[in-house]
């Protein structure tokens, strides 16, 4: 719906993966940080779209996957305004785990390469091989690799799969530094993607459980979660566990109020001690003010009479 190029979503999904590697599917909504992701790809590679354009897609998919009618999102509203400001959150929550290294280096420009080097660049074995790539942003494989021998993996794979003859005396991937064990260990990852299942989204928080499960009685559909399931049981127990702390440390907050209620008395007492003080300084101040301009008219008195006695004399 975006119309992102490949680099730009595999970006994305290097992104994911490197997240998860140092955060937990708990801590953080799966979610959430797959379209932070997304959105940061786009900036990285410079294929970006604008944000009213994101937010758009990701609420018609979540209404999608939850069988609801589809409702375009109203720019301005607050789920509208809600949705960026998590995005934004999720967004800088990634770049400081991360510690804002983002380069990615894609096995594309080596698989091309690789290719052109052992003549199979019009061969139907570079479009295998290119869809193999594809698939392996599904798993891990891309943080634990190097590019090259992600590259010449999937090579290996094409060339087994189409039975096409490659040469073993010497081995042609010694020539670009990968070596047999990885080279399989790369195959059993991205080949036992096609006999998995398809993936289902599991909510660990307790309150996006309820609402999925209340989204899928209202469509008819099963919540794939049921009350007796593992994950739903560990959610509980969790939920327990920090309600737990919760209390405890409501009660250690109570606590420390009471123990601190006796020295705001007394602190108050010295306020209105300090207060009536203040209010005695101020009557002595006017006191003296009133005394000083009653000596000032005497003394005015005094010297008009003078002057007048002056006059009297001289005439």
């Amino acid at each position: 719906m975006l119309r992102l190029p490949q680099v730009a979503m595999a970006t994305g999904q290097v992104l994911f993966h490197r997240f998860y590697y140092l955060n937990s599917f708990k801590k953080y909504n799966v979610k959430d940080v797959a379209f932070a992701s997304i959105f940061l790809g786009s900036k990285l590679e410079e294929n970006q779209r604008k944000l009213r354009e994101f937010l758009n897609v990701f609420n018609h998919m979540m209404q999608l996957r939850s069988g609801i009618k589809h409702k375009p999102l109203e720019i301005g509203s607050q789920k509208y305004w809600e949705m960026k400001d998590q995005l934004i959150k999720t967004e800088r929550i990634m770049l400081k785990d991360m510690g804002f290294q983002v380069f990615v280096e894609h096995p594309y420009k080596y698989l091309v390469n690789y290719l052109a080097i052992l003549k199979l660049d019009d061969s139907s074995v570079g479009q295998k091989a290119w869809n193999y790539l594809n698939d392996s942003y599904r798993t891990n494989i891309c943080v634990r690799f190097k590019t090259p021998i992600i590259a010449t993996s999937c090579i290996y794979m094409a060339a087994r799969v189409l039975q096409i003859p490659l040469p073993e005396q010497p081995p042609w991937w010694e020539l670009f530094g990968a070596s047999k064990d990885k080279m399989d260990e790369i195959a059993w990852y991205i080949t036992r993607l096609y006999s998995m299942s398809k993936a289902v989204y599991i909510p660990l928080d307790k309150d996006e459980s309820k609402s999925s499960n209340e989204v899928s009685q209202l469509s008819g559909k099963q919540s794939p979660i049921s009350p007796k399931s593992p994950s739903a049981s560990l959610s509980e127990e969790i939920d327990q566990q920090q309600q737990q702390q919760q209390q405890q440390q409501q009660q250690l907050l109570n606590v420390n109020k009471r123990q601190a209620s006796p020295p705001q008395s007394s602190s108050t007492s010295s306020n209105v001690s300090g207060n009536s003080s203040r209010r005695d300084n101020r009557k002595e101040t006017s006191d003296r003010s009133r005394k000083s301009r009653r000596h000032r008219h005497v003394r005015r008195r005094s010297s008009r009479q003078d002057r007048e006695k002056d006059r009297e004399r001289r005439s």
